[in-house]
């Protein structure tokens, strides 16, 4: 039993950190940058699309972004 319990701990202790981002962890946006991704509610820019699309009503200006993630698997 002593010698099971140690590598169903390490295992355990690897599938853990499988998941340490999150899926708001990816901002999307300079002012969603900036607050750290508490933009849900107020978006005033063309990151609403991605957030909250309803949002683009309230639109005032236009604006274009140019955004580059690199994904490394």
């Amino acid at each position: 039993m002593k010698f099971l319990f140690v590598p169903v701990f390490l295992i355990s202790c690897y599938i853990s950190i499988a998941q340490d981002t999150h899926y708001w962890a990816l901002q999307f946006g300079t002012r969603s940058s900036l607050m750290g991704g508490a933009v849900v509610g107020r978006v005033k820019d063309n990151s609403a699309i991605f957030y909250n699309p309803a949002c683009l009503a309230f639109i005032d200006t236009g604006s274009v972004s140019i955004n580059d993630r690199k994904c490394i698997r």
